[in-house]
This record gives C-alpha cells, structure tokens and sequence, in this order.
C-alpha cells in the first residue's frame, strides 16, 4: 500500500486594527493546526497600511525559515466571509514541495530588468528536481494614477486643454515618478519565457480601488513599484482555470489609438469620450467622478486568437479614455458585467475545476472590479464555492489585474476574469 504525506493547509484571518495583535492571533491560528510552513502568502487592505511593518516583522519572527511574499488588495474571501478590510494569511506544509521567491524592482520603469531580476531570483534557489508539476505565483504593482495637483487622483478630466496636460504627465511619469499603467503584461510575457515549463497565477496588487498606491511584501519588508512571487515544484496534481465575467455587447467601433497603446484617442472617428457616452446613452451631467464604478459593468474589449481581453476603463481624459493596458487591436467593442454573468462565470469554473475530483485547496484571483460590480451579492460566490468544495479551504483575493499562464496553451493578462488554481 502506498503511503502519502499529509498535505495541511491553513488560511487565516484577523479583523483587529493593532500590527502586533493581528501578527499574533495570525500566528497562534497557524501553530493552533500543527502547522510547520513552508511558505507564507500574506494579503492585506490598505486600511492597515501604518501596520505593515508590526504585522510582517510579527510573522517573521515566529516562522523565519518560511520564505514571505503578498501586497495589498482591494478585499478577499475565505471559508469565514467576505472582507475589504482586513488581514489572511496562507501557508502549506508539505514535504514533496521545493519553494523559491524573488522580487523584482522598477516595474513601471522598466518592466523587461525588473522581470529579469526576479526570474533570476527564482531559478537561482531552485535545485535539479524530481518534481514535475511546476506552479508560479507573481505579483506585479498594479497601475498608480498620478495626480495632476498633488492633491489627489482623478478619474475624469473635462477640458481638452487639462486632458492635453495629463495626456504629457502620463508619457513622462512612468520613468520618472513610476506612476500610470502597471506594465503587468509586458512583465507576464517575460516572466512566461524565463519559467517555459511553469504554469502561472497572478493579481496585480492594488488599494481600495482609487489607484492611488499599492504596497508589495518580500520578507518583511515593503515595496512598491515592485513585482513579488513565489514558485513551487511539487508532486501534487494542479489544474488552473480561467473564465472571463465579461459578455460582448452590439456596440462594435474602430478606434485610433495614441502613442501609448492603452489611450483611445477617437472612436469611429469622432471624440472618445463623447462617442462612449452616446453609445451607452448616458448624459452629459454624468461627466464627473461618478462615472468611474460605473464603467466597471462596460469594460472594453478586443480579441486576440478568438480570446476576449477586457480593460476596464481608467478613467476620461478630455476626450480620450486610458485603460490599463495595451489593445492588440483597432477594432474594439464594449462590454457588459453584471451580477449574473458573474455569478455563470463562477459556476462554470466551479464545474471545471471539480470536474474528475474535488481539490485540497483553491487560490481564486478575482478582479477587484467585479467586486465593485456584484456588491453585497459577494456572498453569493462564497455560498457557491463552499457548496460545491464542502470542507475544502480556499483563499480569494481581489486584484487590479489577473494573470495566467498554461504553458504553450494560454497567456493573458487582463480585467475582469476570474482565476483559478487548485491543488487536487
């Protein structure tokens, strides 16, 4: 009779507000399960920002061997509930499982080094490994909008002459302020190339969905403007799937796009931001600030190899609209999120990923404006999780980007798409 390790795995919550305290109830929770970790992912809400350094160096010191990486999201979920603010934490302890973590610097500077660095950083901490099945966890810096006035972000410009000013902020402050997009598909793909043989997970790490700054975990330090990541080779089975939330609309148009591929300048020829307007129907006095969330149910969309890539709008400059990354493509279409596309999309990964068994574990990127656009219906997706993995913990944390990786099969960086691992 063959006998198996025991794989045990505890994913942990803490709701107080005090470093210290949410490091010792963290680490009381994960000692509580007999738990040796070889490996720490830690997530936490911007709420604790002033904490970080408390809450890490508290980890640390009570598990120093445990390899540590995370950042901040905009909310996660768990067996417990759905939180946006908070603190979980997620270790394994298995035998048959070699770890490396690396960092990379720089990301909106120069996405291609800051990839580099890390990959190396990886490769160099694995040894020749028997195990096969290869898993890669990265976490890149999500976009940071940069303040016209320094006195906080904006999501919506009305003049062109203020839109023409942000327009040049946003070409110069990627190098010298590293503020704007988050470069994460430029950072996938040359990640992707360094790992040929590894599948990939990924969430950009954001706030409470301002993007006004994100914050990124090594060890017990904090970063940001950084990618963060860990890799495991294991013997354990692994499956990843990933559903788009996001359906086609009949509102099809061509666009020209600017310099900077992730800037819609017209749309079928006329201004942008007027052109999207009348295409949704929505007034003239819905041009302010208020119309951000409700561009996450209107992401928009190209296609690549028959894939649909959604953006969600960053926001309306004059009369262009930035996204957060680039578009493959001229010819663009609106589309359209809403509670019960999200809740099929959720269904149907379920369906995958339980197909032939039900799995130890699962580790859910989920877009943070999806969200935003189910609300309190949240706990909708964890009914529907906890039903259909009876016992079985999971971890869900809301990002500003999902990425995903099956190699010579899949490569995508977008937004609103759900993304999932299991361990079986």
């Amino acid at each position: 009779m063959i006998s198996y390790p025991e794989f045990k795995i505890a994913v942990e919550v803490s709701r107080k507000w005090d470093g210290t305290e949410i490091a010792k109830e963290l680490t009381k929770k994960i000692k509580d399960k007999n738990l040796q970790p070889k490996f720490i992912l830690l997530f936490i809400t911007i709420h604790y920002e002033r904490e970080f350094k408390k809450i890490l160096n508290g980890i640390k010191n009570e598990f120093s061997s445990a390899p540590l990486v995370g950042g901040t999201v905009a909310g996660f979920m768990t067996s417990e509930g759905c939180y946006t603010r908070g603190v979980t934490i997620l270790t394994l302890d298995y035998p048959n499982m070699e770890i490396s973590v690396g960092i990379g610097h720089n990301t909106k500077k120069n996405p291609e080094e800051s990839s580099i660095e890390f990959s190396k950083m990886i490769n160099s901490n694995f040894k020749s490994s028997a195990f096969s099945n290869n898993i890669l966890f990265i976490f890149p810096s999500a976009c940071i909008v940069p303040s016209l006035t320094g006195s906080g972000t904006k999501k919506f410009y009305k003049s062109k002459l203020t839109g023409s000013m942000v327009l040049k902020l946003l070409r110069t402050s990627l190098q010298v302020s590293q503020k704007g997009v988050g470069r994460e598909e430029i950072i996938l793909k040359k990640v992707s190339e360094q790992f040929p043989d590894f599948n990939i997970i990924g969430g950009s790490l954001i706030d409470d969905n301002k993007m006004e700054k994100n914050f990124q975990f090594y060890e017990n330090e904090v970063f940001t403007n950084t990618i963060v990541g860990l890799a495991i080779k294991t013997d354990v089975d692994l499956s990843l799937d990933s559903q788009v939330a996001v359906e086609k609309t009949d509102k099809y148009f061509h666009a020209e796009i600017a310099k900077e591929r992730y800037v819609i300048k017209k749309i079928d020829n006329k201004p942008a931001t007027k052109t999207f307007f009348k295409y949704l129907n929505w007034p003239n006095t819905l041009r302010d600030e208020r119309v951000y969330r409700m561009t996450f149910f209107y992401p928009i969309l190209f296609e690549e190899k028959g894939e649909i890539f959604p953006e969600v709008i960053g926001g309306f400059i004059g009369e262009n609209i930035a996204c957060g990354f680039d578009f493959k493509s001229d010819n663009l279409c609106i589309g359209r999120s809403s509670r019960e596309i999200l809740i099929n999309s959720i269904k149907n990964q379920l369906d995958n990923i339980t197909k032939l068994r039900n799995p130890k574990f699962s580790f859910i990127i989920y877009c943070s404006a999806l969200l935003e656009t189910i609300g309190k219906d949240f706990f909708k997706v964890q009914d529907l999780i906890k039903e259909r993995f009876k016992d079985t913990p999971f971890l869900l944390i809301a990002t500003g980007g999902e990425d995903y990786c099956i190699p010579n099969i899949a490569l995508k960086h977008s937004n609103e798409t759900i993304n999932m691992l299991a361990f079986y």
